[in-house]
């Protein structure tokens, strides 16, 4: 047998994949294109997309409004699907109602 035959430390993978992606610029990207899909990165698994619509990620939940994650393009390795991360954010709309106005006409 060769190779170390100790698993890798606990939390690695997630250490790893966190690191991977600068959040606060995808945030910026995406708030650049309101109402359109952004590629973010590719060989991204399917579970960073599910953090991403859970609003795990905070530069991206911090932004408002609802944000849209998918993966396309996915492969199976192992037990994991990876492909094509997109993002999409759409701003929430500003109210439409307003407050009743008092009435102007006083007598």
């Amino acid at each position: 047998m060769t190779g170390s035959t100790n698993p890798p430390p606990r939390g690695t993978r997630w250490d790893n994949e966190r690191a991977r992606h600068d959040w606060r610029a995808v945030a910026e990207k995406v708030q650049a294109n309101p109402r359109q899909w952004v590629h973010v990165a590719s060989d991204v698994s399917n579970g960073t997309a599910q953090n991403v619509r859970k609003g795990l990620v905070a530069p991206l939940r911090d932004l408002g409004g609802k944000i849209e994650a998918v993966c396309r393009h996915t492969r199976l390795v192992g037990t994991t699907r990876f492909g094509d991360l997109y993002v999409k954010w759409t701003p929430q709309r500003k109210s439409s109602r307003t407050a009743p106005q008092e009435d102007s006409n006083e007598r």
